[in-house]
């Protein structure tokens, strides 16, 4: 099983401070409206993956992503 992370708060925070219109415009881009958490939106898929709850999932690739996976 493998997750796909994309966008991630903490892999892109200095983006917000170096170039805010850059920023801005990469958030506004994601179909959520927000940049990825990493401890909450990513740790959480996998704590979910790992855990009992997902121990009929087998072989899947879950986008982390914000929807972006939609976006084609």
């Amino acid at each position: 099983m493998r997750y796909c992370p994309t966008q991630c708060l903490a892999a892109i925070e200095q983006l917000a401070i170096d170039r805010p219109e850059e920023y801005e415009k990469t958030r506004r881009a994601v179909p959520l409206g927000r940049i990825g958490d990493a401890e909450h939106d990513i740790g959480r898929a996998v704590v979910f993956l790992v855990g009992p709850d997902a121990g009929y999932i087998t072989g899947a690739t879950i986008p982390v992503d914000g929807g972006n996976a939609f976006l084609g």
